[in-house]
């Protein structure tokens, strides 16, 4: 561990990029397979875990749905509180 009282944010900015540049797995051990360009900077993608993400996120939006819809029955008193 080194000290940031020494290093300035931009060396501490090359030395995690210089780390991460060797890694061929990503967090969840999948193999990196996609390769996507954000503002000139290449960006590794595992597909399954991408995958993932946007299954959560769809039933993030699913769920968020059925609870307004519900709270709109709830107040003309279609649906009643248990």
């Amino acid at each position: 561990m080194t000290n940031s009282k020494f290093i300035s944010k931009k060396e501490i900015k090359i030395i995690s990029c210089i780390r991460n540049k060797n890694k061929t797995k990503c967090l969840r051990g999948h193999d990196f397979d996609l390769i996507k360009i954000v503002r000139g900077r290449k960006i590794r993608l595992c597909s399954k875990c991408l995958i993932i993400r946007q299954k959560k996120q769809n039933d993030k939006v699913q769920n968020k749905k059925e609870n307004e819809k519900n709270i709109k029955f709830q107040f003309f008193g279609v649906i009643k509180k248990c």
